[in-house]
């Protein structure tokens, strides 16, 4: 047995452009991603700023440290000239 044929159906209706609220929705989605990828974009740009900020501290300091060691032992070497220019005849 054959099924009853269908009634003539409506055709089918172009599809129409979405609505206006539709894409209002999508774009605070799209700017809502937007400023978080930029909030964290700029958390990451200001971890690695401060890291690097603080490995030139380090390096300056112990640079700093060297020099006055040299200045501080040329100093030494020099009194110690000084004196035996001193005590010598």
């Amino acid at each position: 047995m054959s099924p009853p044929p269908l009634p003539d159906a409506p055709p089918p209706r172009p599809l129409a452009a979405a609505p206006q609220s539709t894409w209002r929705e999508i774009r605070w989605v799209l700017a809502w991603l937007a400023a978080l990828i930029l909030a964290f974009t700029t958390a990451i740009v200001e971890n690695v700023v401060a890291q690097k900020k603080a490995v030139g501290i380090t390096q300056l300091q112990a640079v700093a440290e060297s020099k006055a060691r040299q200045v501080s032992d040329w100093l030494k070497e020099r009194e110690r000239d000084a004196n035996l220019l001193r005590t010598s005849p």
